[in-house]
């Protein structure tokens, strides 16, 4: 570091004449500061005249709101003064006060050659033979920086105990004047510095005067270790400890030391100033234009623009600061909280004391405090409000305040014996009854918290409504309502809650089903109908449910009793009553299969009551069947256990076990097949037993009587073979369908994976094989087998599918031998059925024309004639297209007859609650499922199909059909037909498939699908300007119900109030879009997007904690929407686990604002589907929906929320089973759901 040059110079000179002896020269004045010659340390009268020169104040300043302007001022000026006489430049400091910055600049870094930038400075002559304590240099108008010098100064050279010089004392005598040519301002300068040999500054004083009176006294002192300090001494305020650092002044709340002002320039245009250990009272603004980030304590730190640090700028009265609070506003009783100021807005600098108070729902004052920071304990629920106070100097009174919501019950909870008995049900011309049972009621005060607003509730608890519906109740078959009973004495209280049946003439109907690909149920029903629904498998991941295909307008439909049924778990079997007329099917209990307990359950179709049947043991592969085995017109429950038993469950649920050949023990019993054989009425069993071991397959048969199972004989069938193909399939002939079978045709394979036919026939109470035929005679048969009866050539046999062709091999009764006809698969409806991608899943009369249909399963493959209607859209990995066909058998060949109403994809079976669905207007149904879209008319029939081109481009649908689709940086606009009618470009932001919410002036507001944590996405399309534009930093957008006539949209700010942004506008026009800066009510125009009513200070100056949801609702009784907050107080994005147990209302302006604690939510719930804003489906719109599933019953059902309050109101039943659905769209006037499927409620 350079010193002042004259120094190393004038010390340089002094060696130089030591070392050579020669020199001489003037002799100095007598010392002022008391400096004498040889001394080895300074005396201390030097500081002492120094003080006396000063004679102002030399206590601690007291920093007050009203002078901290003029001390922070004063005290960076004379610091840069002091720093331009100590340094010879700038190159050795950093400039403080903005006057001065011109000179931190390296033009006014002096060479080595000079001592002044302009003027001259006299050096004395030294004898080093003859050193002398004191020399004379005399300043002739010496310019350094903006300070020029004028006067003598003296140099004292003082010694070590040793006699060597060890420091150099500079003295400024009282005639030392210096002129600051930036202010034009001249002083008198008294005082001196001192300097080690080594170039080290040690010490340093100067009192200033001007015009007779004192300015300022510096007083500095430098050392290794030990004390170092930087005083500056104002006359009128005391001393004041400057300091200044490269890093953020820090600000401890402590009160210790001296007041310190830190300062540091900020990217060359302002200046930081801070308060250092202050009494923690006195805070100073940020002003937002110069406030950059969250450093710590900011609130004690004034950013001042250079521009304005003069005294008038800084004195300026501009009024009040507006503080910032940040307050806990949720929070539990009996918690100690934080409450702090993080900001002081204001557009002077001012200084203010703060004020804070808190105080209960009644106004009376808990509590007080002056600092930072204010820490209470909120004890008591209920309703507290925060008020911080800003006084600055002027007496201007910036106020900010919050609410805090203290969970829990305002009153404890009242434990009673209390319930609701209904006296009459409610019927037509009817009303229900009931009545509230509390011993000793006249102790308590009740009151009807929720129901329909015509129930009512008399003083003796006795509960009557007349059935009449409120607005939005149209979907529901059960309603809700609570009674509080209060204990006003003791403070506590408890809901009491009930429910009333009602009936609903709303009806549940299925757009589509999934079903299984393999023919689990060979049947149709009813048996004997003109006809016959062919009964289906559900799906292979959702085995639930009776499936069966009809045909409806000439189309195949698949129906299910999925959502009517009362059952748990997958079905395992289905079969008849005694009258043909009623179905009856099997299910598990799945929770109890899972324990290893279990059960199976039986439920007919007429009847009411389940019936469990218990295990004997675990089981690990339950596969029981209904069949009735003893011919007394009721069912018998079937089912293999272990390696050879079999349990029965008879007419009457009664188990019995029963041993199968005990010399088959270490074979595997499969499938069976039952007929009555001997035609005494009672069926014949036909088991298989296989043993991988042996590799051997066996037939046994065995009949039923006096309910045991005897007369076992055994067969060699075949052998086990492990490439995969058909181990057996055996069919019962019923030739003349007189229910007796005339035998049985059976497939197996020889040791070598040969295929043979088997044709047995029963005589005399045996089982006898009267022909075999190995299949090779006909080609290789080694596809699928399927047993069928062709009613036009009245042949029945086994159905061949193989690379060559389909061949149906039987048995010829009258011939005696075997018989062949090849069958060909045909084209027909678009379709070519054929052995790689169709599947025969059955046989029926689905038409009732006398003859049986094949059910086919097709797969849909660029040979289709529909694949073109599909767009060609047969992607392997995301499902292909497959269709239900019933194909005619006529002249040995298979022809498609019927074709299904809908394609489904596999892919699709588990994941279609993730699709979007929309109605449009002409009541077709828009279905989005990824990579394509399908349209289905008012009648559930294929209409056409839009897909996207290619991998993660988006798509936005109209309710007019049409739809904008994603082409590489375009949006092109089709209509219905997929015709272009224009191209938008896409902004850079990245964008997802969505729908159009609703459309105002030509401009349409889309909401994208896909979801970010608790932030739903939106953008808008401006069909004026072709453009799309994005609206960022949001979290939520919620548009009035009336958006289309209005343009008002809700915006929930994504940034927290207390965060400081980067800007400042409310919204902003940017490249893409529009960015947001507050919450609030905005209009979109087809120009613009204007905000109608700030949220911002209103509201969340007050509230700061994360939103699940913002709705639209009308909870008073003017005609004013209002909207309501759900808050999320727990949120666990692992599992994604939102709880909302309060939220907050307020007016569309942000007034009225209040805390209201909400009963159920969104409380326990298993599966949902978050419905953020969606229709009204009521005038006010204070209805929201959710389906949710009870584990315990396996119900899944519709509930309809309050949105104020969380309480249910209503209820409606979708499906009694245990399966995952979802919600997909709902309006007014109908439902969507998922379940296996597409479902409507309307």
């Amino acid at each position: 570091m350079d010193y002042l040059r004259i120094t190393p110079i004038l010390f340089g000179i002094f060696l130089t004449l030591i070392i050579t002896g020669c020199g001489g020269g003037s002799e100095g004045n007598s010392s002022e500061s008391g400096f004498q010659d040889n001394q080895p340390t300074l005396p201390i009268n030097g500081k002492l005249k120094l003080e006396a020169r000063y004679g102002g104040s030399l206590e601690v300043a007291e920093v007050t709101n009203k002078n901290f302007a003029l001390i922070a001022h004063d005290s960076v000026y004379w610091n840069d003064i002091k720093n331009f006489i100590l340094y010879d430049d700038t190159d050795g400091f950093s400039i403080g006060h903005p006057k001065f910055y011109k000179y931190d600049d390296r033009a006014y870094i002096l060479s080595e050659s000079q001592n002044c930038e302009s003027g001259t400075i006299d050096l004395p002559k030294v004898d080093a033979d003859n050193l002398k304590s004191s020399y004379t240099a005399k300043f002739n108008n010496c310019k350094i920086g903006p300070i020029i010098s004028n006067g003598v100064m003296n140099l004292h050279v003082v010694k070590n105990v040793g006699g060597i010089p060890e420091k150099i004392a500079y003295e400024f005598a009282a005639a030392f004047s210096i002129q600051d040519i930036e202010s034009d301002a001249s002083y008198t300068l008294t005082g001196y510095m001192v300097q080690s040999v080594y170039d080290t500054l040690l010490e340093a004083s100067f009192v200033f005067h001007q015009g007779g009176k004192v300015r300022a006294w510096v007083d500095e002192k430098f050392a290794d270790s030990g004390e170092s300090y930087n005083h500056i001494y104002l006359p009128d305020y005391g001393r004041v400890s400057l300091s200044e650092s490269s890093a953020a002044p820090s600000f401890p709340d402590t009160i210790s030391g001296d007041i310190d002002i830190s300062f540091r320039k900020r990217f060359n245009n302002y200046l930081e100033l801070g308060l250092w250990n202050t009494n923690g009272s006195l805070y100073g603004p940020s002003n937002p234009k110069f406030s950059y980030g969250q450093e710590p304590l900011e609130e004690r730190v004034i950013y001042v623009p250079y521009e304005h640090f003069s005294l008038s700028s800084l004195s300026e009265d501009n009024g009040p600061h507006i503080p910032v609070i940040q307050v806990p506003n949720v929070v539990s009783p009996s918690e100690l909280h934080t409450m702090e100021v993080t900001e002081l807005r204001a557009a002077d600098y001012d200084l203010s004391q703060l004020n804070w108070v808190i105080t209960d729902e009644f106004g009376e004052i808990l509590s007080e405090g002056e600092q930072r920071q204010h820490r209470y304990t909120f004890e008591s629920p209920g309703e507290y409000t925060v008020t911080l106070n800003a006084i600055d100097s002027s007496g201007n009174i910036g106020t900010a305040a919050e609410q805090v919501y203290v969970t829990g019950k305002k009153r404890e909870t009242l434990i009673i014996e209390a319930d609701i008995s209904v006296k009459s049900e409610l019927k037509e011309g009817e009303l229900f009854t009931a009545q509230l049972n509390i011993e000793n009621l006249d102790n308590y005060t009740i009151k009807l918290t929720s129901g329909p607003k015509s129930m009512t509730l008399s003083p003796s608890g006795e509960i009557k409504w007349d059935g009449q519906l409120d607005d939005g109740y149209h979907f529901a078959d059960t309603v809700y309502y609570s009674i509080e009973v209060i204990d006003e004495g003791e403070n506590k209280s408890e809901n009491v809650k009930g429910v009333v049946a009602i009936p609903t003439n709303t009806k549940v109907s299925s757009v589509f089903h999934y079903t299984g690909d393999y023919p689990t149920y060979n049947r149709s029903w009813p048996v004997g109908s003109d006809k016959a629904a062919q009964l289906l498998p559900s799906s292979d991941d959702y085995r639930d449910g009776i499936y069966w295909l009809t045909i409806q307008d000439d189309k195949l439909k698949v129906d299910s009793n999925l959502l009517s049924r009362n059952s748990e778990g997958p079905i395992l079997d289905v079969s008849y009553s005694d009258d043909t007329q009623s179905m009856v099917y099997l299910y598990a209990n799945e929770n109890n299969l899972s324990a290893g307990t279990g059960g199976y359950k039986s439920f007919q179709s007429s009847a009411d009551t389940n019936h469990i049947f218990e295990f004997a043991t675990p089981r690990d592969y339950p596969a029981p069947r209904l069949v009735d085995l003893n011919g007394d017109d009721t069912l018998e429950v079937v089912n293999m256990i272990g390696n050879n038993r079999v349990e029965i469950f008879d007419a009457t649920y009664v188990r019995s076990e029963h041993q199968l050949p005990r010399y088959l023990t270490f074979f595997t019993w499969q499938s069976w097949k039952a007929c009555d054989l001997d035609g005494d009425g009672k069926k014949e069993l036909a088991f298989f037993a296989t043993n991988p071991t042996l590799k051997e397959v066996k037939l046994v048969l065995s009949s039923f009587k006096d309910n045991a199972l005897t007369d076992f004989e055994v067969h060699q069938q075949g052998y086990y073979q492990w490439h995969g193909s058909i181990v057996n399939n055996t069919l019962f002939v019923d030739q003349d369908n007189n229910g007796v079978c005339e035998g049985l045709l059976t497939l197996g394979e020889n040791e070598t994976g040969e295929q043979y036919l088997s044709w047995y026939i029963y005589e005399e109470g045996s089982l006898i094989k009267k022909g075999q035929l190995n299949t090779n005679e006909f080609g290789s048969l080694y596809h699928d087998a399927f047993a069928i009866v062709d009613d036009s050539s009245g042949v029945g046999g086994i159905l061949f599918q193989s690379d060559n062709g389909l061949t149906l091999v039987g048995y010829d009764q009258i011939k005696q031998g075997f018989i062949a006809n090849a069958y060909s698969y045909v084209a027909g409806l678009e379709v070519i059925p054929n052995v790689n991608n169709s599947t025969i899943i059955g046989q029926s009369d689905i038409d009732g024309d006398g003859a049986r249909e094949l059910i086919l399963k097709h797969v849909v493959s660029s040979e289709d004639a529909i694949s073109s209607t599909l767009l060609n859209w047969q992607n392997s990995s995301s499902g292909k297209d497959t269709y239900l066909i019933a194909a005619s058998l006529e002249d040995n060949k298979i022809k498609p007859k019927y074709i299904s109403n809908l394609s489904t994809r596999y892919s699709r079976k588990s994941t279609a609650a993730g699709s979007r669905v929309v109605p449009l207007n002409d009541g077709s149904l828009m279905i989005n499922v990824y990579e394509y879209t399908d349209i289905i008319d008012e009648r559930n029939n294929f209409r056409k199909r839009h897909f996207s081109p290619g991998y993660g481009n988006s798509m936005v649908m109209r309710s007019d059909g049409s739809y904008y689709q994603e082409v590489g940086s375009e949006y092109i606009l089709y209509d219905v037909d997929r015709v272009e009618q224009k191209r938008i470009p896409i902004p850079s932001s990245e964008l997802s498939d969505g729908y159009v919410l609703s459309a105002h002036d030509g401009v349409e507001l889309v909401r994208l699908s896909n979801r970010l944590g608790s932030q739903q996405r939106h953008f808008l399309i401006n069909g004026h300007s072709s453009q799309i534009e994005v609206l960022e930093d949001v979290k939520h957008v919620s548009p009035h119900p009336e958006f289309n006539k209005n343009g008002l949209i809700y915006v929930y700010w994504q940034i927290p109030y207390w965060s400081q942004p980067t800007y400042n506008e409310a919204v902003t026009k940017i490249d893409n879009g529009y960015r947001f800066g507050q919450s609030g009510i905005y209009k979109v125009t087809k120009d613009n997007i204007e905000l109608v009513e700030s949220w911002q200070e209103k509201v969340f100056s007050i509230y700061q904690e994360d939103v699940l949801d913002v709705y639209w609702v009308n909870v008073d009784d003017d005609p004013e929407f209002e909207l309501i907050h759900h808050v999320i107080e727990t949120s666990k994005w692992g599992g994604v686990e939102r709880d909302s147990s309060y939220a907050f209302v307020a007016d569309q302006n942000g007034d009225n604002l209040k805390y209201i604690q909400t009963y159920r939510y969104n409380k326990d719930i298993v599966a949902e589907e978050v419905l953020s804003n969606g229709k009204c489906i009521d005038n006010a719109c204070r209805n929201t929906m959710r389906i949710e599933t009870f584990l315990f019953s396996n119900t899944w059902k519709l509930f309809g929320y309050d949105k104020v309050t969380g309480y249910t109101l209503w209820s409606r039943t979708i499906s009694k089973n245990n399966k995952e659905g979802a919600l997909a769209y709902f309006d007014k006037e109908k439902i969507y759901f998922w379940l296996n499927g597409l479902h409507i409620i309307k």
